[in-house]
């Protein structure tokens, strides 16, 4: 199992993957899951989770595919996916001996068969993002900024929506995306680090100019030309700690405040509440009834007599 995840940003689109994943009964914590597959008129930058067997077989059927065929409409890259994961099926079917589809819908769940993958690309100069999976079989179109895909993918999809936005620099995507998968890592026991990060950009000259300012000078031959880059493992992991610390010295910052904000808010009932524990009578009690401003957030408050000398006050909602 792993995760992969895809941003959609100003002027790229930015995959990252984990890098476990299973093959039988045997677990991979060094695989390359992010790949481009050329078609005759550009490439699609593929990432894989899952039985690492049956997503390297998809992705090899899918290169065989598209190595003649050109990007002339924006289905070609997912259709393709979709059947390179139908010839795969046909191919289970036949190792598992001519078994119906239904049977072969239980063994992908039950023998850990079940694969995925996430294309990102460009059409027209329009990103797009696809999931497609073996067990459904179907290609779908992301209709939002970002993806998750694995079985991380709900922590994945909630630190995407926390740190990334639409219209994001790819460069500051890339960060982050290092640091959701690594953070994913750490509370998923399927998902394992290193983060490994690729980037398609659809026209490098257009490009330059969302992560920092763009060069004067700017050859013809470069208009135009896409760009396909898959980060070492050890830059990623660097990006990834460093977002940490920053993020972590944030917390810090944001509790002080928090609690600066409580004593404020405590401030306000210390001497009534004082009052009350100097007198504890019902006389005192009916008067620190009276303080409910100082109380606004405490619905309901009542004394009640321990065992043991002395009073304990009960507070609830």
């Amino acid at each position: 199992m792993t995760i992969i995840i895809g941003i959609i940003c100003k002027g790229a689109i930015v995959v990252a993957s984990d890098s476990q994943t299973t093959h039988g009964g045997l677990k991979r914590t060094d695989a390359e899951k992010i790949v481009p597959v050329k078609f005759a008129t550009g490439e699609v930058l593929v990432a894989q989770a899952g039985n690492a067997g049956n997503s390297a077989r998809a992705i090899e059927i899918l290169r065989e595919m598209a190595k003649d065929r050109p990007v002339d409409d924006y289905r070609v890259p997912p259709d393709l996916a979709r059947l390179a994961m139908m010839q795969l099926k046909h191919e289970l079917r036949q190792q598992y001996c001519d078994c119906t589809v239904e049977e072969l819908r239980d063994l992908i769940w039950k023998d850990e068969l079940q694969t995925e993958l996430l294309l990102a690309y460009y059409f027209d100069g329009k990103p797009y993002l696809y999931k497609i999976d073996l067990a459904v079989g179907r290609s779908d179109k992301e209709t939002s900024w970002c993806a998750a895909m694995g079985c991380g993918s709900n922590l994945g999809s909630y630190l995407l929506s926390e740190y990334t936005k639409p219209e994001m620099s790819y460069g500051l995507a890339t960060i982050f995306a290092s640091y959701v998968i690594e953070t994913v890592c750490k509370h998923d026991a399927y998902c394992s680090p290193p983060a490994k990060v690729g980037l398609i950009i659809n026209d490098i000259a257009a490009a330059a100019g969302t992560v920092g300012p763009a060069p004067e000078v700017i050859h013809p031959s470069a208009h135009g030309t896409a760009f396909v880059v898959i980060y070492a493992a050890s830059t990623t992991t660097t990006w990834a700690n460093k977002v940490e610390k920053i993020i972590q010295s944030e917390k810090l910052r944001r509790n002080k405040r928090l609690e600066l904000l409580l004593k404020r808010e405590v401030a306000k009932g210390q001497k009534q509440f004082r009052e009350m524990l100097a007198d504890p009578t019902p006389k005192g009690y009916k008067r620190f009834l009276k303080m409910r401003k100082a109380f606004s957030a405490v619905s309901h408050m009542e004394f009640i007599r321990a065992k043991q000398p002395g009073a304990v006050l009960k507070a609830s909602k």
